[in-house]
């Protein structure tokens, strides 16, 4: 692949990040706020978060595959024209809120192959990871009112939260919400950014395990949350979740 190529492609899932951020901050409740990357920043409430690296709780993340038909507009909120999204990284399917799905299942659908795209030469259906987190030094006490944020974790970086979350279990055999992470956005030649993962320590404390696995159900069900489409969003105009 050519530079310019790398670059149109590079171009097309960023702009398709930047739609879903623009939607998921606009329409997440006051108990979570959205971690942003601008231009391979980190980004809280519109201010950089020091060292580009933050030390969470991941309480729990979800799978989420998205379609954009329309060009990447800064002014306006829009929904994907198709999306789909699960706990579960297999046997993904459009969601039932998407008027038009483009395919039964998003394995047979052929914009999910290599070579779809319209600019570059990946899919033309994206695939990220949404995580939801609270703060690393969160007590035990305080876990059930910590502020819930979460961040989408882009399509070039997926593999490093895969491998992550693996390694967490070939050698502790825990899942991430029984450990501490930092996450870190470091810059890349070929990518511009990587969200990098690496683990802190264990969660040996049986009170505070307890407290974080209580809000486990409440933060998938956040990150699950679809978007939603009116007679207008059908029509072309901007839509939310």
């Amino acid at each position: 692949m050519t530079k310019k190529a790398e670059s149109t492609e590079l171009a097309s899932w960023q702009e398709d990040l930047q739609k879903d951020a623009k939607a998921v901050a606009h329409n997440e409740g006051s108990d979570s706020s959205a971690i942003v990357i601008q231009h391979g920043v980190m980004m809280y409430h519109d201010q950089p978060i020091p060292n580009n690296a933050l030390d969470v709780i991941v309480v729990a993340s979800s799978t989420e595959r998205c379609y954009y038909d329309k060009p990447y507009d800064p002014d306006v909120i829009s929904s994907p024209a198709c999306f789909a999204q699960s706990l579960e990284t297999r046997e993904l399917v459009p969601h039932e809120n998407v008027p038009e799905p483009q395919a039964e299942t998003c394995a047979e659908c052929p914009l999910a192959e290599f070579g779809s795209a319209k600019v570059g030469k990946g899919p033309a259906c994206k695939t990220y990871r949404k995580l939801i987190f609270i703060p690393a030094d969160t007590a035990a006490e305080d876990v059930p009112k910590a502020e819930l944020a979460y961040l989408k974790v882009s399509p070039t970086s997926v593999k490093n939260w895969q491998k992550y979350a693996q390694q967490l279990v070939a050698s502790a055999g825990i899942p991430p919400w029984a450990a501490r992470t930092q996450i870190k956005v470091v810059p890349d030649k070929k990518t511009i950014h990587q969200i990098n993962f690496t683990g802190i320590d264990q969660i040996e404390d049986q009170e505070l395990l307890a407290a974080i696995h209580g809000r486990i159900e409440g933060a998938e069900e956040k990150l699950m949350q679809p978007y939603t489409y009116d007679e207008e969003d059908e029509a072309g105009d901007s839509s939310r979740y």
